[in-house]
């Protein structure tokens, strides 16, 4: 999926009515797009990067959107008088087939950092199969930078509720799960204890991998209490063409990402501290392992921290859960799944789903207690499932 489904008005307003954003986006679409070319606009919602390509004087463009916001891309596209010139898909880029390349791609599918859900494998699978050769994609390279932070406040949410609990019950064991997470943060450049460094490139033009990992290291030179690691992406839509979501520049919507430590530390001038992050894609989206190690003075084997963390220690798993996702276990179907089972069977092509409804209500009136209910199951799966 290339974006998680069920965006509102409010979070898609919020993102169009980030100038800095939208403006280095509007300037990269009339810097790459050419008269009459053909635009591929991923994760559209609303469609506001499809009207400004077409304003630009794009020939056509895809939408290409999952949710259905892509309806209201339609009402945008008639009213600015566009229509004739968008087509418009709901499905996942990566199910996507056009009749011919596009020349440009645009898509805006990072969340707080770019490695984000199925962010890059989108990008790649556009890359190799809808973009004509010397096409240009848009954003063309992301780099990530990391620091870390004096933040108290932050940590505060994370670990504050079951550190000091009022009510003279032991909660600390949850505190693990807690420091394993991750957040949004808006950080500003005075909360930096040391100065930030490269931690990631991502050029979309050659990447392959959709994991990542890296090692940063510092010299302290200032004295203070480190939280946690604070990281972010800088970006260049094309070339020079960009924004910097650095703590220190005007607020983006994106934000930072906000790791914290298993517990602060006080870093003194001379301690030396290295950092390894890494992200790997899973099935339910990104595994973060972040590695801290502080030592007492640069050349010293005095380790004053050292945090194994990551956010597959926050997962918390059921012994049944875990039972059921072993490779010896044999499964077998509870009433749900053999009602659902025979819903999808029924989805043939050539009964309706009232009629299927009607079917299901009358096999399991223990589960469907009338007919409403067996036609909301019957949609639901319609919708998921069908073509």
């Amino acid at each position: 999926m290339n974006r998680p489904t069920g965006y509102s008005h409010i979070t898609y307003g919020e993102m169009i009515t980030d100038r800095k954003r939208m403006s280095a986006y509007s300037s990269a679409l009339e810097r790459l797009i050419r008269p009459g070319c053909v635009v591929l606009d991923i994760g559209s919602g609303p469609g506001v990067f499809a009207l400004l390509a077409c304003r630009f004087g794009a020939g056509h463009v895809h939408c290409v959107e999952p949710d259905d916001s892509i309806e209201v891309a339609k009402i945008l596209a008639k009213s600015n008088g566009y229509a004739d010139r968008m087509s418009f898909h709901q499905c996942v880029s990566t199910d996507l087939q056009l009749d011919g390349p596009a020349d440009v791609v645009v898509s805006d599918l990072r969340g707080v950092l770019p490695l984000f859900e199925n962010h890059i494998p989108s990008i790649v699978d556009a890359r190799q199969r809808l973009l004509a050769v010397g096409g240009k994609l848009l954003p063309w390279r992301d780099q990530l930078f990391i620091s870390l932070i004096d933040d108290a406040d932050s940590y505060r949410r994370f670990v504050g509720a079951w550190s000091n609990y009022e009510q003279d019950l032991d909660l600390s064991a949850a505190r693990l799960q807690a420091v394993n997470t991750w957040s949004k943060t808006d950080a500003r450049a005075e909360q930096l204890l040391v100065q930030p460094r490269r931690w990631l490139s991502i050029d979309y033009t050659t990447v392959e991998s959709t994991d990542a990992r890296g090692v940063v290291s510092w010299v302290a030179e200032k004295p203070g209490t480190t939280h946690g690691i604070v990281v972010w992406f800088d970006t260049e839509l094309a070339p020079g063409i960009q924004f910097s979501n650095h703590p220190a520049s005007e607020r983006l919507i994106y934000g930072q990402a906000f790791f914290p430590l298993e517990k602060p530390i006080q870093i003194e001038v001379g301690d030396k501290i290295e950092v390894e992050l890494k992200a790997t894609l899973s099935a339910d989206g990104y595994v973060w392992q972040w590695k801290t190690q502080v030592w007492d003075g640069a050349e010293s084997t005095n380790v004053k921290a050292n945090y194994h963390q990551s956010t597959f220690l926050a997962k918390t798993i059921s012994t049944q859960t875990l039972e059921r996702k072993s490779p010896i276990f044999k499964p077998t179907l509870n009433d749900d799944g053999i009602a659902d089972r025979f819903i999808l069977d029924c989805m043939n092509g050539k009964t309706e789903i009232e009629k299927i409804a009607a079917l299901v209500a009358e096999r399991f009136p223990d589960r469907f207690p009338n007919r409403r209910a067996a036609s909301s199951r019957v949609q639901e799966l319609s919708t998921k499932y069908s073509t």
